[in-house]
């Protein structure tokens, strides 16, 4: 289990420790623990946390939905980014003999959407993007993705 470790110094002026940092690492992360101490060094006050955490993975984002279609979901933007998506897996999958879902399965594309993966990182949090499929794919998803939300 990967684990995450803070040193907020205490800050005199505002009589707090900045803990927005924490709180902003936490967001998109499946927290399973959280030890925290505090310690004193050369006379200033200091709170150590450790954080215990898992990915949260976009398909557990868009889960949760009671069994209905996760499209239901979408805004019509990003409906209209679904189908450009899958225009594009289509024509990708029809180039080299594979089925659409080998590319992307829809799950992955909403998942996609819903993180607006604009970056080769962003893609590692949704299920079955691995490292080929990043290489073969990655680019050219990020880019629609990127285009769609930030039209040059």
């Amino acid at each position: 289990m990967p684990i995450r470790i803070f040193t907020l110094p205490f800050n005199e002026e505002t009589q707090t420790f900045h803990d927005d940092i924490v709180s902003q690492f936490c967001l998109n992360k499946r927290i399973h623990k959280i030890d925290s101490k505090f310690f004193t060094r050369n006379h200033q006050p200091f709170w150590t946390i450790a954080v215990h955490y898992g990915q949260i993975l976009a398909e557990e984002k868009v889960a949760g939905n009671g069994g209905e279609n996760p499209e239901k979901h979408l805004d019509e933007q990003q409906k209209a980014l679904l189908v450009r998506l899958k225009e594009w897996r289509k024509e990708v999958a029809g180039g080299v003999g594979l089925p659409v879902y080998m590319i992307a399965t829809n799950t992955q594309l909403i998942s996609l959407i819903v993180q607006k993966c604009v970056t080769l990182e962003g893609l590692k949090l949704v299920r079955g993007f691995g490292k080929t499929k990043m290489e073969k794919y990655g680019k050219n998803i990020t880019d629609i993705i990127r285009q769609f939300y930030h039209p040059a």
